[in-house]
């Protein structure tokens, strides 16, 4: 009787020290129960189960189409019983995201946790209908809570300076890892941080086991994806679908459609998670930096997303021809037709200054912060690898044809790094950033509430 009180106490506890983030997974589960059901591919899933067991799931979407034999699995079994069950359980996933979160920053305040679940509502989440919202939260927001995972293990787990390990947590971090890695977006985010980790490990001449075996798994995996047989077949069959000119391009094309499409759709398009980032970037500048010169980098990138984003209706009147500074065409900033035109260079200009002023002005805000925790150089690897995700995209003949769901890792990393600002804000920069993601987050759901049938 006395472990049934104990554990009582503690359900009391954790209820009571997590009501923000128990009340907003609560919303996320109002919203699924109103969604349509079955939409997209999610009657495909439904059926497989019904023909064939789940390692000839495996074995035939190995051999003819991809390398996400985990996933695949799993969306056979979640989609093959009632869609409620699955939704009961995204909900799961959505509230171990914003906890990962939380675990991953290291700070568990009210306001934080208040902070982090208004940021993961301020996604367009109407791109997941594109192929059915259960399906798509499968195979985006499910391995971005193991790669979360993954990350709190190889980063928070102690620096072993002796023999010293728990097999418990290198057991973990296979498994997290392995889960994250076969989805190849999250595996460009984790793998480029692992290596990151252990190269700075290397410098303070330490060693982490988990950070090691979590390098060697992700390799592995991608080794298994890339000598997938089933990766020309679908390669093939995708562009004579979606992108017939694919295999004109050269490599240095296909960089650039990946980059200019990723810039075009977040700071060109006016993302307002890209907004409260850099914007949360110049606050925090003011008190952090003395130097002029540093306040008006960190202010730079700011400026570009408002000169893009809420100024671009009032801007674009005033300046007729402001549209050229961000014009992107089928083929990145830099057509085919007209590659020779030095107009088609301004928008790479634009989009290379933003991400080199935006770098540099993390850089600075470490440096000039006092007593940062030393996990907070995980920003910048963040920022990179989370564009690297996306920019991996343009060797893909589906950049297109997938949406803007490809979005979503990228979108997850500027999440956590605005989570990490928000803990070094003072308090009354605390409430302005609270209030303000609140409101947006507020608009976000009301609009994506409207749509729901």
């Amino acid at each position: 009787m006395n472990w049934i009180k104990k554990t009582n106490n503690k359900l009391k506890q954790g209820i009571v020290a997590y009501y923000p983030l128990l009340l907003i997974a609560f919303v996320w589960l109002m919203l699924q129960l109103l969604m349509q059901a079955w939409t997209g591919d999610e009657f495909l899933y439904a059926d497989l189960l019904d023909q064939m067991s789940l390692p000839q799931i495996a074995k035939k979407y190995y051999m003819t189409w991809s390398s996400r034999i985990l996933w695949d699995m799993l969306g056979a079994f979640t989609h093959h019983y009632p869609l409620m069950l699955f939704k009961l359980m995204n909900t799961a996933m959505i509230l171990l995201e914003m906890f990962g979160i939380l675990l991953l920053i290291d700070n568990h305040e009210t306001n934080t946790q208040w902070f982090v679940g208004f940021l993961l509502l301020l996604f367009p989440y109407v791109s997941f209908y594109d192929c059915g919202f259960t399906i798509t939260s499968l195979y985006y927001i499910w391995p971005a809570v193991f790669m979360l995972y993954a990350l709190i293990v190889c980063i928070r787990y102690p620096r072993l300076e002796t023999g010293k390990s728990k097999c418990g947590f290198i057991i973990a971090e296979i498994v997290l890892t392995t889960f994250a890695a076969d989805m190849e977006q999250y595996l460009v985010i984790l793998l480029g941080i692992q290596l990151f980790f252990f190269m700075m490990d290397s410098f303070q001449k330490k060693i982490n086991i988990c950070t090691c075996v979590g390098i060697l798994t992700s390799i592995m995996v991608a080794v298994f994806t890339f000598s997938a047989p089933g990766k020309e077949n679908r390669i093939m069959q995708e562009i004579g679908n979606s992108f017939p000119e694919y295999g004109m391009l050269s490599f240095l094309q296909k960089i650039n459609i990946g980059f200019s499409t990723t810039m075009k759709e977040t700071v060109l398009g006016g993302d307002a998670t890209w907004l409260v980032m850099t914007g949360m970037l110049v606050v925090i500048s003011f008190g952090a930096c003395k130097n002029r010169l540093e306040k008006m980098v960190c202010m730079l990138p700011f400026g570009l997303c408002c000169l893009y984003g809420p100024g671009y209706n009032i801007l674009s009147g005033i300046f007729p021809y402001l549209y050229k500074t961000k014009e992107v065409g089928y083929y990145g900033v830099s057509d085919l037709t007209d590659f020779d035109q030095i107009r088609t260079w301004v928008p790479l200009f634009i989009m290379v200054l933003f991400w080199v002023s935006l770098l540099l002005a993390v850089w600075l805000l470490i440096q000039n912060k006092e007593k940062l925790d030393p996990c907070f150089y995980i920003l910048i690897p963040l920022l990179v690898f989370g564009l690297l995700s996306r920019v991996a995209l343009g060797f893909s003949p589906t950049i297109y044809a997938s949406g803007n769901r490809t979005f979503y890792p990228l979108w997850l990393t500027i999440c956590i790094v605005c989570a990490y600002l928000f803990t070094i804000g003072e308090k009354r920069q605390k409430t302005i950033f609270g209030w303000f993601v609140g409101a947006l987050s507020f608009i976000s759901f009301i609009v994506f509430a409207s749509i729901l049938r």
